[in-house]
């Protein structure tokens, strides 16, 4: 089910399992580390914490083997100017494969993203996660030295790093693919190069709690 509202899929269910527990998102926030202590007030005057997708018009071209859809929206806060133009383009294949494409143009004139990607909340039972990437340990684009290229398997809940004051975490560098699912379904993605994390924390929790044992998790797998 595609929310034309939004630009992105609101329901996914694949051989009767249901894939999205909520919708998903346009995701251009992330927990502050330490290190953005300074950049976090900017980041919130700019809305990025509150942003809000609009789309404003969806075509829709159906072929014999697939549907794509395309739609140009827009990502802003309330009250605020708009700081990315988006134009998205989503092929459904009759296989169940989904391409996207997304072209994105940044307001300069405001600060720098947190990030610029996709969040789903998938069912919590899909906490089996594969991928090739920079692992074992979390790495960054700037900060992976200490991890390599391979292939790695974990739990959902060892990607989580408990640092003291909670803040963002767990991600893993330059992927060419990743799995998350349980032993019936599964969720591969795969791209030139991306980086994610999957964890039970939302955002939102790691940005307001204070102390790790404050946190709450969610029921899902983010």
């Amino acid at each position: 089910v595609y929310d034309k509202a939004t630009g992105a899929f609101r329901e996914m269910v694949f051989d009767q399992s249901t894939l999205l527990c909520q919708p998903m998102q346009y995701n251009v926030w992330r927990a502050p580390t330490d290190n953005d202590r300074e950049v976090r007030v900017k980041w919130q005057n700019c809305g990025y914490d509150r942003a809000v997708t609009r789309a404003y018009d969806t075509e829709i071209f159906v072929g014999s083997e697939e549907v794509t859809i395309c739609t140009h929206l827009s990502i802003a806060a309330d009250a605020i100017r708009k700081f990315l133009d988006i134009d998205v383009q989503w092929t459904v294949h009759g296989n169940g494969e989904i391409d996207c494409a997304i072209q994105a143009v940044r307001d300069t004139g405001m600060v720098f993203l947190p990030r610029f990607g996709i969040r789903m909340m998938l069912p919590a039972k899909m906490d089996e996660v594969e991928y090739y990437g920079y692992g074992p340990f979390e790495s960054y684009c700037d900060k992976h030295r200490a991890s390599w290229l391979g292939v790695f398997g974990a739990k959902r809940d060892e990607l989580h790093e408990d640092y003291l004051k909670p803040q963002e975490n767990g991600s893993h560098y330059g992927c060419k693919y990743l799995t998350v699912g349980d032993e019936r379904t599964a969720l591969f993605i795969s791209g030139d190069s991306f980086s994610f994390n999957a964890s039970r924390y939302m955002q939102e929790e790691l940005t307001r709690k204070m102390h790790n044992y404050e946190l709450q998790p969610s029921p899902w797998t983010v």
